[in-house]
Protein backbone atom coordinates (compact mmCIF):
# COMPACT_ATOMS: atom_id res chain seq x y z
CA UNK A 1 0.00 0.00 0.00
CA UNK A 2 1.18 3.52 -0.72
CA UNK A 3 1.70 6.32 1.77
CA UNK A 4 -1.50 8.04 0.64
CA UNK A 5 -3.47 4.86 1.40
CA UNK A 6 -2.00 4.63 4.90
CA UNK A 7 -2.93 8.24 5.67
CA UNK A 8 -6.65 7.42 5.54
CA UNK A 9 -6.36 5.57 8.87
CA UNK A 10 -3.41 7.49 10.33
CA UNK A 11 -3.57 8.11 14.10
CA UNK A 12 -1.69 10.16 16.69
CA UNK A 13 -0.08 6.96 17.95
CA UNK A 14 1.18 6.25 14.42
CA UNK A 15 2.60 9.78 14.22
CA UNK A 16 4.48 9.37 17.51
CA UNK A 17 5.97 6.04 16.41
CA UNK A 18 6.96 7.41 13.01
CA UNK A 19 8.61 10.46 14.56
CA UNK A 20 10.73 8.32 16.91
CA UNK A 21 11.73 5.95 14.10
CA UNK A 22 12.63 8.89 11.86
CA UNK A 23 14.95 10.35 14.50
CA UNK A 24 16.79 7.07 15.09
CA UNK A 25 17.12 6.31 11.37
CA UNK A 26 18.54 9.78 10.73
CA UNK A 27 21.18 9.16 13.39
CA UNK A 28 22.31 6.00 11.56
CA UNK A 29 21.99 7.51 8.09
CA UNK A 30 24.36 10.50 8.40
CA UNK A 31 27.63 8.53 8.88
CA UNK A 32 26.51 5.86 6.40
CA UNK A 33 25.70 8.40 3.69
CA UNK A 34 29.10 10.07 4.02
CA UNK A 35 30.88 6.70 4.08
CA UNK A 36 29.13 5.37 0.98
CA UNK A 37 29.87 8.56 -0.95
CA UNK A 38 33.56 8.09 -0.14
CA UNK A 39 33.33 4.45 -1.25
CA UNK A 40 31.85 5.57 -4.59
CA UNK A 41 34.70 8.06 -5.04
CA UNK A 42 32.31 11.03 -4.88
CA UNK A 43 32.30 14.18 -2.72
CA UNK A 44 30.71 13.56 0.72
CA UNK A 45 27.61 15.61 -0.03
CA UNK A 46 26.68 13.10 -2.76
CA UNK A 47 25.75 10.65 -0.02
CA UNK A 48 23.55 13.25 1.63
CA UNK A 49 21.89 14.18 -1.68
CA UNK A 50 21.12 10.48 -2.24
CA UNK A 51 19.29 10.45 1.09
CA UNK A 52 16.85 13.33 0.47
CA UNK A 53 14.75 13.24 -2.71
CA UNK A 54 15.16 9.50 -3.55
CA UNK A 55 13.60 8.21 -0.29
CA UNK A 56 10.82 10.76 -0.63
CA UNK A 57 10.09 9.48 -4.13
CA UNK A 58 9.96 5.90 -2.87
CA UNK A 59 7.77 6.95 0.07
CA UNK A 60 5.11 8.20 -2.34
CA UNK A 61 5.09 5.20 -4.65
CA UNK A 62 6.63 2.20 -2.86
CA UNK A 63 4.69 -0.67 -1.35
CA UNK A 64 6.80 -1.17 1.79
CA UNK A 65 5.76 0.70 4.93
CA UNK A 66 9.28 0.81 6.38
CA UNK A 67 11.91 0.33 3.68
CA UNK A 68 14.62 3.01 3.78
CA UNK A 69 15.99 3.86 0.33
CA UNK A 70 19.37 5.52 -0.17
CA UNK A 71 23.04 4.82 -0.93
CA UNK A 72 24.23 1.25 -0.24
CA UNK A 73 27.67 -0.33 -0.13
CA UNK A 74 27.90 -2.74 -3.07
CA UNK A 75 26.13 -0.34 -5.44
CA UNK A 76 28.56 2.38 -4.30
CA UNK A 77 31.49 0.11 -5.13
CA UNK A 78 29.99 -0.59 -8.55
CA UNK A 79 29.64 3.16 -9.13
CA UNK A 80 33.32 3.63 -8.24
CA UNK A 81 34.27 0.90 -10.72
CA UNK A 82 32.10 2.39 -13.48
CA UNK A 83 33.64 5.84 -12.96
CA UNK A 84 37.25 4.67 -12.73
CA UNK A 85 38.19 6.54 -15.96
CA UNK A 86 36.35 9.77 -15.08
CA UNK A 87 38.56 12.48 -13.58
CA UNK A 88 37.45 15.47 -11.51
CA UNK A 89 34.66 15.84 -8.95
CA UNK A 90 32.22 17.65 -11.24
CA UNK A 91 32.63 15.10 -14.05
CA UNK A 92 32.26 12.18 -11.61
CA UNK A 93 29.11 13.72 -10.14
CA UNK A 94 27.63 14.08 -13.64
CA UNK A 95 28.59 10.50 -14.48
CA UNK A 96 27.06 9.19 -11.25
CA UNK A 97 23.85 11.12 -11.96
CA UNK A 98 23.77 9.70 -15.48
CA UNK A 99 24.17 6.21 -14.00
CA UNK A 100 21.19 6.91 -11.75
CA UNK A 101 19.19 8.10 -14.76
CA UNK A 102 20.03 4.93 -16.70
CA UNK A 103 19.15 2.75 -13.69
CA UNK A 104 15.82 4.59 -13.42
CA UNK A 105 15.13 3.88 -17.09
CA UNK A 106 15.97 0.20 -16.69
CA UNK A 107 13.67 -0.10 -13.67
CA UNK A 108 10.89 1.69 -15.53
CA UNK A 109 11.17 -0.58 -18.57
CA UNK A 110 11.30 -3.71 -16.39
CA UNK A 111 8.27 -2.53 -14.42
CA UNK A 112 6.24 -1.82 -17.54
CA UNK A 113 7.17 -5.26 -18.89
CA UNK A 114 6.18 -6.79 -15.53
CA UNK A 115 9.58 -8.43 -15.19
CA UNK A 116 9.67 -8.43 -11.38
CA UNK A 117 9.30 -12.20 -11.08
CA UNK A 118 12.44 -12.80 -13.15
CA UNK A 119 14.42 -12.29 -9.93
CA UNK A 120 13.61 -15.89 -8.99
CA UNK A 121 15.76 -17.18 -11.87
CA UNK A 122 18.98 -15.77 -10.36
CA UNK A 123 20.60 -18.59 -8.40
CA UNK A 124 21.65 -18.36 -4.78
CA UNK A 125 25.34 -19.29 -5.45
CA UNK A 126 25.71 -16.37 -7.87
CA UNK A 127 24.20 -13.85 -5.47
CA UNK A 128 26.10 -15.08 -2.43
CA UNK A 129 29.34 -15.42 -4.38
CA UNK A 130 29.03 -11.92 -5.78
CA UNK A 131 28.13 -10.25 -2.49
CA UNK A 132 30.91 -12.12 -0.67
CA UNK A 133 33.47 -11.12 -3.30
CA UNK A 134 32.24 -7.52 -3.32
CA UNK A 135 32.42 -7.38 0.47
CA UNK A 136 36.03 -8.58 0.41
CA UNK A 137 36.86 -6.05 -2.30
CA UNK A 138 35.22 -3.22 -0.34
CA UNK A 139 37.12 -4.19 2.80
CA UNK A 140 40.44 -4.17 0.94
CA UNK A 141 39.62 -0.83 -0.68
CA UNK A 142 39.06 0.77 2.73
CA UNK A 143 42.31 -0.36 4.36
CA UNK A 144 44.33 2.67 3.15
CA UNK A 145 41.80 5.07 4.67
CA UNK A 146 41.51 2.97 7.84
CA UNK A 147 45.28 2.75 8.47
CA UNK A 148 46.54 5.89 6.77
CA UNK A 149 48.52 3.97 4.16
CA UNK A 150 50.20 6.24 1.64
CA UNK A 151 49.98 5.46 -2.06
CA UNK A 152 52.79 3.18 -3.24
CA UNK A 153 53.99 2.58 0.31
CA UNK A 154 53.16 0.37 3.28
CA UNK A 155 53.96 3.02 5.89
CA UNK A 156 51.14 3.56 8.36
CA UNK A 157 50.21 6.93 9.85
CA UNK A 158 49.92 6.26 13.61
CA UNK A 159 47.22 8.84 14.32
CA UNK A 160 45.04 7.66 11.43
CA UNK A 161 45.49 3.99 12.31
CA UNK A 162 44.66 4.68 15.96
CA UNK A 163 41.40 6.40 14.99
CA UNK A 164 40.49 3.78 12.39
CA UNK A 165 41.26 0.68 14.44
CA UNK A 166 39.85 2.31 17.57
CA UNK A 167 36.58 3.05 15.75
CA UNK A 168 36.45 -0.51 14.42
CA UNK A 169 37.04 -1.94 17.91
CA UNK A 170 34.36 0.33 19.36
CA UNK A 171 31.89 -0.73 16.67
CA UNK A 172 32.37 -4.44 17.35
CA UNK A 173 32.54 -4.01 21.12
CA UNK A 174 29.43 -1.84 21.25
CA UNK A 175 27.44 -4.20 19.03
CA UNK A 176 28.60 -7.28 20.95
CA UNK A 177 27.68 -5.77 24.31
CA UNK A 178 24.27 -4.58 23.11
CA UNK A 179 23.51 -7.94 21.48
CA UNK A 180 24.42 -9.72 24.70
CA UNK A 181 22.19 -7.45 26.78
CA UNK A 182 19.39 -7.70 24.22
CA UNK A 183 19.42 -11.49 24.63
CA UNK A 184 19.46 -11.35 28.45
CA UNK A 185 16.79 -13.78 29.71
CA UNK A 186 15.82 -11.60 32.70
CA UNK A 187 15.03 -8.49 30.64
CA UNK A 188 11.56 -7.75 29.41
CA UNK A 189 10.72 -7.46 25.73
CA UNK A 190 10.84 -3.66 25.64
CA UNK A 191 14.27 -3.52 27.29
CA UNK A 192 15.67 -6.10 24.88
CA UNK A 193 14.30 -4.11 21.93
CA UNK A 194 15.91 -0.95 23.33
CA UNK A 195 19.31 -2.66 23.51
CA UNK A 196 18.88 -3.93 19.96
CA UNK A 197 18.27 -0.38 18.73
CA UNK A 198 21.16 0.92 20.80
CA UNK A 199 23.43 -1.61 19.11
CA UNK A 200 22.44 -0.30 15.70
CA UNK A 201 23.52 3.20 16.77
CA UNK A 202 27.13 1.99 17.03
CA UNK A 203 28.23 3.68 13.74
CA UNK A 204 27.09 7.09 14.97
CA UNK A 205 28.80 6.60 18.33
CA UNK A 206 32.06 5.52 16.73
CA UNK A 207 32.13 8.41 14.25
CA UNK A 208 31.19 11.04 16.84
CA UNK A 209 33.85 9.87 19.32
CA UNK A 210 36.46 9.86 16.58
CA UNK A 211 35.36 13.35 15.56
CA UNK A 212 35.64 14.48 19.19
CA UNK A 213 39.22 13.17 19.26
CA UNK A 214 40.03 15.15 16.10
CA UNK A 215 38.61 18.33 17.65
CA UNK A 216 40.26 17.96 21.07
CA UNK A 217 43.73 17.07 19.80
CA UNK A 218 43.57 19.02 16.51
CA UNK A 219 44.45 15.85 14.62
CA UNK A 220 43.34 17.24 11.27
CA UNK A 221 46.30 19.61 11.44
CA UNK A 222 49.08 18.30 13.66
CA UNK A 223 48.24 14.63 13.20
CA UNK A 224 47.65 14.80 9.47
CA UNK A 225 44.35 12.94 9.80
CA UNK A 226 42.20 13.21 6.63
CA UNK A 227 38.72 14.50 7.43
CA UNK A 228 35.49 14.78 5.46
CA UNK A 229 35.94 18.46 4.69
CA UNK A 230 33.37 21.12 3.96
CA UNK A 231 29.97 19.64 3.11
CA UNK A 232 27.29 21.73 1.44
CA UNK A 233 23.70 21.57 2.60
CA UNK A 234 21.63 18.54 1.61
CA UNK A 235 19.18 20.96 -0.01
CA UNK A 236 21.56 22.15 -2.74
CA UNK A 237 20.84 24.90 -5.22
CA UNK A 238 22.07 22.69 -8.05
CA UNK A 239 19.14 20.25 -7.85
CA UNK A 240 17.94 19.76 -11.39
CA UNK A 241 21.09 21.28 -12.92
CA UNK A 242 23.03 18.10 -13.68
CA UNK A 243 24.16 17.32 -17.24
CA UNK A 244 24.81 20.99 -17.93
CA UNK A 245 28.60 20.88 -18.30
CA UNK A 246 31.02 19.19 -20.67
CA UNK A 247 30.43 15.64 -21.96
CA UNK A 248 31.73 12.87 -19.74
CA UNK A 249 33.40 10.77 -22.40
CA UNK A 250 34.52 12.83 -25.38
CA UNK A 251 32.91 15.70 -27.28
CA UNK A 252 29.18 15.70 -28.10
CA UNK A 253 28.08 15.39 -31.65
CA UNK A 254 25.89 17.84 -33.52
CA UNK A 255 22.57 18.43 -31.85
CA UNK A 256 23.49 16.57 -28.67
CA UNK A 257 23.06 18.04 -25.22
CA UNK A 258 26.34 18.60 -23.40
CA UNK A 259 27.05 16.02 -20.69
CA UNK A 260 24.65 13.38 -22.09
CA UNK A 261 26.30 12.35 -25.34
CA UNK A 262 25.91 8.94 -26.98
CA UNK A 263 29.42 7.91 -25.93
CA UNK A 264 28.59 8.47 -22.27
CA UNK A 265 25.45 6.36 -22.56
CA UNK A 266 27.24 3.50 -24.32
CA UNK A 267 30.04 3.53 -21.77
CA UNK A 268 27.85 3.56 -18.66
CA UNK A 269 24.90 1.43 -19.84
CA UNK A 270 26.43 -2.01 -18.99
CA UNK A 271 27.38 -0.87 -15.50
CA UNK A 272 23.92 0.64 -15.02
CA UNK A 273 22.27 -2.67 -15.94
CA UNK A 274 24.32 -4.57 -13.34
CA UNK A 275 23.73 -1.93 -10.68
CA UNK A 276 20.00 -2.12 -11.39
CA UNK A 277 20.09 -5.91 -11.06
CA UNK A 278 21.83 -5.90 -7.69
CA UNK A 279 19.80 -2.96 -6.40
CA UNK A 280 16.52 -4.67 -7.28
CA UNK A 281 17.52 -8.04 -5.83
CA UNK A 282 18.35 -6.50 -2.48
CA UNK A 283 15.47 -4.02 -2.40
CA UNK A 284 12.85 -6.63 -3.33
CA UNK A 285 14.15 -9.04 -0.70
CA UNK A 286 14.08 -6.36 2.00
CA UNK A 287 10.56 -5.29 1.06
CA UNK A 288 9.32 -8.89 1.17
CA UNK A 289 10.96 -9.65 4.52
CA UNK A 290 9.39 -6.72 6.32
CA UNK A 291 6.05 -7.01 4.53
CA UNK A 292 5.80 -10.65 5.62
CA UNK A 293 6.52 -9.59 9.20
CA UNK A 294 3.48 -7.28 9.07
CA UNK A 295 1.27 -9.80 7.28
CA UNK A 296 1.31 -7.84 4.01
CA UNK A 297 2.42 -8.52 0.46
CA UNK A 298 4.60 -6.54 -1.93
CA UNK A 299 4.04 -6.31 -5.67
CA UNK A 300 7.47 -6.82 -7.32
CA UNK A 301 6.51 -4.88 -10.45
CA UNK A 302 5.31 -1.95 -8.38
CA UNK A 303 8.64 -1.99 -6.52
CA UNK A 304 10.41 -1.68 -9.86
CA UNK A 305 8.41 1.45 -10.68
CA UNK A 306 8.98 2.91 -7.20
CA UNK A 307 12.73 2.30 -7.47
CA UNK A 308 12.63 3.91 -10.90
CA UNK A 309 11.17 7.03 -9.33
CA UNK A 310 13.75 7.00 -6.54
CA UNK A 311 16.65 6.77 -9.00
CA UNK A 312 15.12 9.43 -11.22
CA UNK A 313 15.09 11.66 -8.12
CA UNK A 314 18.75 10.72 -7.53
CA UNK A 315 19.64 11.77 -11.06
CA UNK A 316 17.80 15.07 -10.63
CA UNK A 317 19.70 15.59 -7.37
CA UNK A 318 23.06 15.07 -9.05
CA UNK A 319 23.97 11.96 -7.11
CA UNK A 320 24.48 8.20 -7.46
CA UNK A 321 22.03 5.29 -7.85
CA UNK A 322 20.08 4.23 -4.76
CA UNK A 323 18.43 1.09 -3.41
CA UNK A 324 16.83 -0.27 -0.27
CA UNK A 325 19.28 -0.61 2.64
CA UNK A 326 18.79 -3.41 5.14
CA UNK A 327 20.43 -1.89 8.22
CA UNK A 328 18.57 1.41 7.91
CA UNK A 329 15.31 -0.43 7.20
CA UNK A 330 15.89 -2.63 10.24
CA UNK A 331 16.46 0.41 12.45
CA UNK A 332 13.35 2.05 11.01
CA UNK A 333 11.23 -1.05 11.63
CA UNK A 334 12.60 -1.87 15.09
CA UNK A 335 12.11 1.73 16.17
CA UNK A 336 8.41 1.26 15.49
CA UNK A 337 7.85 2.96 12.12
CA UNK A 338 4.25 2.55 11.00
CA UNK A 339 4.37 4.27 7.61
CA UNK A 340 6.71 6.13 5.26
CA UNK A 341 6.04 9.28 7.31
CA UNK A 342 9.08 8.08 9.27
CA UNK A 343 11.13 8.53 6.10
CA UNK A 344 9.89 12.10 5.74
CA UNK A 345 10.98 12.81 9.34
CA UNK A 346 14.39 11.30 8.59
CA UNK A 347 14.82 13.49 5.51
CA UNK A 348 13.86 16.66 7.39
CA UNK A 349 16.38 15.91 10.14
CA UNK A 350 19.09 15.06 7.60
CA UNK A 351 18.62 18.38 5.80
CA UNK A 352 18.66 20.22 9.12
CA UNK A 353 21.79 18.40 10.30
CA UNK A 354 23.66 19.14 7.07
CA UNK A 355 22.81 22.83 7.42
CA UNK A 356 23.32 23.28 11.18
CA UNK A 357 26.09 20.76 11.89
CA UNK A 358 28.23 21.23 8.79
CA UNK A 359 31.19 22.22 10.96
CA UNK A 360 31.08 18.94 12.89
CA UNK A 361 30.49 16.88 9.75
CA UNK A 362 33.51 18.54 8.11
CA UNK A 363 35.77 17.19 10.91
CA UNK A 364 34.59 13.58 10.75
CA UNK A 365 37.75 11.50 10.12
CA UNK A 366 37.72 9.37 7.00
CA UNK A 367 39.32 6.55 9.00
CA UNK A 368 36.18 6.29 11.16
CA UNK A 369 33.96 6.28 8.07
CA UNK A 370 36.11 3.49 6.63
CA UNK A 371 35.57 1.55 9.87
CA UNK A 372 31.79 1.97 9.47
CA UNK A 373 31.97 0.54 5.95
CA UNK A 374 34.19 -2.40 6.93
CA UNK A 375 32.09 -3.33 9.96
CA UNK A 376 29.00 -3.37 7.77
CA UNK A 377 30.23 -5.29 4.74
CA UNK A 378 32.24 -7.97 6.59
CA UNK A 379 28.88 -9.44 7.62
CA UNK A 380 28.12 -10.04 3.95
CA UNK A 381 31.03 -12.45 3.48
CA UNK A 382 29.49 -15.92 3.52
CA UNK A 383 32.13 -18.36 4.72
CA UNK A 384 29.73 -21.29 5.22
CA UNK A 385 27.84 -21.34 1.90
CA UNK A 386 30.70 -22.70 -0.28
CA UNK A 387 31.39 -25.48 2.26
CA UNK A 388 27.73 -26.44 2.37
CA UNK A 389 27.47 -26.40 -1.41
CA UNK A 390 30.65 -28.45 -1.79
CA UNK A 391 29.10 -31.26 0.25
CA UNK A 392 25.89 -31.39 -1.80
CA UNK A 393 26.56 -29.92 -5.23
CA UNK A 394 30.14 -29.20 -6.26
CA UNK A 395 29.12 -27.54 -9.51
CA UNK A 396 27.16 -24.88 -7.64
CA UNK A 397 30.02 -24.52 -5.17
CA UNK A 398 32.27 -23.86 -8.16
CA UNK A 399 29.85 -21.19 -9.40
CA UNK A 400 30.00 -19.51 -5.98
CA UNK A 401 33.81 -19.61 -5.79
CA UNK A 402 34.32 -18.53 -9.40
CA UNK A 403 31.97 -15.57 -8.98
CA UNK A 404 33.61 -14.49 -5.72
CA UNK A 405 37.21 -14.89 -6.95
CA UNK A 406 36.62 -13.07 -10.25
CA UNK A 407 34.85 -10.28 -8.40
CA UNK A 408 37.88 -9.77 -6.15
CA UNK A 409 40.71 -10.49 -8.59
CA UNK A 410 39.41 -9.19 -11.93
CA UNK A 411 36.38 -6.91 -11.87
CA UNK A 412 33.00 -6.81 -10.16
CA UNK A 413 31.12 -6.71 -13.46
CA UNK A 414 33.05 -9.68 -14.89
CA UNK A 415 32.54 -11.60 -11.66
CA UNK A 416 28.78 -11.14 -11.75
CA UNK A 417 28.40 -11.78 -15.49
CA UNK A 418 30.58 -14.89 -15.39
CA UNK A 419 28.63 -16.23 -12.42
CA UNK A 420 25.32 -15.65 -14.19
CA UNK A 421 26.60 -17.38 -17.34
CA UNK A 422 27.95 -20.40 -15.43
CA UNK A 423 24.74 -20.69 -13.42
CA UNK A 424 22.64 -20.62 -16.60
CA UNK A 425 24.81 -23.25 -18.28
CA UNK A 426 24.61 -25.47 -15.19
CA UNK A 427 20.83 -25.19 -15.10
CA UNK A 428 20.56 -26.07 -18.79
CA UNK A 429 22.86 -29.07 -18.30
CA UNK A 430 20.87 -30.31 -15.30
CA UNK A 431 17.61 -29.91 -17.21
CA UNK A 432 18.96 -32.08 -20.05
CA UNK A 433 20.68 -34.63 -17.79
CA UNK A 434 18.78 -37.92 -17.30
CA UNK A 435 20.28 -38.36 -13.82
CA UNK A 436 18.60 -36.72 -10.82
CA UNK A 437 20.67 -34.10 -9.06
CA UNK A 438 20.20 -32.71 -5.56
CA UNK A 439 18.23 -29.50 -5.42
CA UNK A 440 20.40 -27.36 -3.22
CA UNK A 441 19.87 -23.94 -4.75
CA UNK A 442 17.43 -21.54 -3.24
CA UNK A 443 15.41 -19.04 -5.22
CA UNK A 444 17.16 -15.69 -5.17
CA UNK A 445 14.37 -14.00 -3.24
CA UNK A 446 14.35 -16.66 -0.50
CA UNK A 447 18.14 -16.75 -0.42
CA UNK A 448 18.21 -13.02 0.22
CA UNK A 449 15.65 -13.48 2.97
CA UNK A 450 17.85 -15.98 4.74
CA UNK A 451 21.30 -14.51 4.26
CA UNK A 452 21.76 -11.75 1.78
CA UNK A 453 20.03 -9.00 3.71
CA UNK A 454 22.33 -8.86 6.70
CA UNK A 455 23.45 -5.38 5.89
CA UNK A 456 23.33 -2.76 3.22
CA UNK A 457 24.46 -3.96 -0.17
Amino acid sequence: MSLLTHLHSYTRRDATADAMAGVLTAAVLVPQALAFAALAGLPPQAGLYASVLPPLAYALAGGSRVMAVGPVSVASLMVASALADVAGDSARIEAAALLALLVAGIFLLAGLLRAGTLINFISSPVLHGFTSGAAILITLSQLPALLGLTKGSFSIQPAVAALGLGSLALLYGWQWACARWAAHPHHNQHRNAAFTLLGRAAPLAAVMLATLAVVVWHLDGTGGVPVTGLVTSAWPAQFGQVFMHQPLFGQPGAGQAPGVDAGSLRTLAPAAALIALIAYVESAAIAKVFAARDGETVNPNRELLALSGANLAAAASGTMPVAGGFSRTAVNAEAGARTQIATIVTVILLVAASALLSGIIALMPRAALAAVIIAGVVKLIDWHEPLRLWRYDRAEASVFLTTALLTVAVDIEWGLLTGLALSLLWRVWKARSPLPTPATSLPASRACHLKGTKNDL
